[in-house]
């Protein structure tokens, strides 16, 4: 048909992967080609009410959004699904009528797509309780996801792993709830509470860049050296005193705190 080679070879791949072991496209184009065919597909019927129902699936949409998951994670971009999903909607309703709204469609689009994207990290070879660790903390950007748990998978190893968990869990339970987020240090008052003040300053500094770079291995590394500040914090103090100010300011740190450790998944999570 006078077509180029590159446009030819996009045409045939665009319906890879046609099974949950068929190959994945081979080139950029084609890559791209099965991702907005399969997104396409799978809006268009979500827009229209039409979802799969437990056995029932009659466009193979479970099929289509396994392999738009697995497309994402080949193709190493870090984009985000609910903008994919959102602009696919917004281009039928510009050109059809569309009964359902976005928010009607966005919700259990969401629902469907989380289960497809634990099934694709499970067949990887990922523990289903690391998986729903870090999913917990967002899985919109299926890349970076990955990233989160194959690192927590790895530093599970570390033998700070278990400290550090017990310790997580302690101060997420105890700050649960507690909406303030003042930390005032002339309110520190014990050795053990202005140790662990100054090391979670300073962990917190080294780990911004990682964080923000996608190095989870090497935040949570840094991150482990709370531990020992952390158990000496509390063996020595108290946290709920009478004191309502230096009380309010204990548990202001330790919801820092938490909330460091769970920038990459929710610990309390995963079965140590």
């Amino acid at each position: 048909s006078g077509e180029r080679e590159s446009v030819s070879r996009a045409i045939k791949e665009h319906y890879m992967p046609r099974f949950s072991e068929d190959k994945l496209p081979a080139s950029d184009v084609g890559k791209l080609l099965s991702m907005v065919d399969k997104l396409d597909n799978i809006i268009g019927c979500f827009s229209l009410g039409i979802q799969p129902t437990g056995s029932q699936d009659p466009y193979a949409l479970r099929r289509q959004a396994l392999g738009f998951c697995k497309l994402i994670l080949d193709f190493n971009k870090n984009l985000s699904f609910e903008d994919m999903w959102k602009h696919s909607y917004m281009e039928f309703s510009d050109n059809v009528e569309l009964e359902l709204t976005w928010e009607d469609v966005n919700k259990p689009l969401s629902e469907f797509f989380h289960q497809r994207v634990v099934n694709v990290l499970e067949d990887e070879g990922y523990r289903h309780d690391i998986i729903q660790a870090a999913m917990s903390v967002g899985w919109g950007d299926l890349v970076d996801l990955r990233k989160r748990v194959k690192a927590l998978k790895e530093f599970e190893k570390n033998r700070s792993f278990n400290v550090l968990l017990t310790g997580f869990n302690r101060a997420s339970n105890l700050s649960q709830g507690y909406r303030g987020d003042e930390i005032r240090k002339d309110l520190l008052v014990e050795d053990s509470e202005k140790e662990l003040y100054n090391s979670f300053i300073e962990v917190d500094g080294l780990t911004e860049e990682m964080l923000r770079t996608g190095d989870y291995l090497g935040a949570l590394r840094r991150i482990a050296d709370l531990s020992r500040p952390i158990d000496n914090f509390f063996d020595d103090v108290m946290i709920m005193v009478k004191d309502e100010k230096i009380r309010n300011n204990r548990l202001a740190l330790l919801k820092a705190i938490s909330s460091l450790m769970s920038s990459i998944g929710d610990l309390s999570k995963i079965m140590s």
